[in-house]
């Protein structure tokens, strides 16, 4: 009796739709791995952003601020972040619904010689309900502009 060799077994045909079956989910399952990552890294970048244009709008609009200027060492205590503050909405003691609040702690730079004009070392703390609960300190130098 003679075989037919033409086309596959059964049993070469389940191994080919089992191993097509193991390839599809890894690949699925790789495409989700990228968008939790891709989801993840975009929450970052825009918490980031939000906090660096907050940031920038305090260096550049210090005067603003001058009267928090303080030559206490640190900010501590359940006063430390006042202000509320919230996407597009400067900050502000006023506002009821604004789910961030900050803190200023502005210090006038000191070298051997005493106190540099026109220096401050800039202490904002900085909380955002759903992002970080307990503030988070960012330091940087300006001068207020005249």
């Amino acid at each position: 009796m003679k075989k037919n060799s033409s086309g596959f077994t059964l049993i070469e045909a389940v191994l080919a739709v089992t191993l097509l079956t193991f390839v599809t989910l890894a690949m699925f399952e790789g495409m989700s791995v990228i968008n939790r990552f891709k989801r993840r890294e975009k929450v970052l970048s825009e918490r980031d952003a939000l906090i660096a244009g907050l940031i920038s709008s305090i260096q550049w609009n210090l005067q603003d601020y001058v009267y928090q200027i303080d030559f206490s060492t640190s900010l501590s205590g359940p006063h430390s972040t006042p202000l509320k503050w919230d996407r597009g909405i400067p900050p502000t003691e006023s506002c009821t619904t604004c789910r961030g609040s900050l803190g200023l702690l502005i210090q006038p730079v000191e070298n051997q010689a005493g106190i540099v004009s026109n220096l401050f070392r800039v202490t904002v703390a900085l909380t955002y309900q759903g992002v970080f609960a307990s503030p988070r300190n960012y330091t940087f130098f300006t001068s207020l502009e005249d």
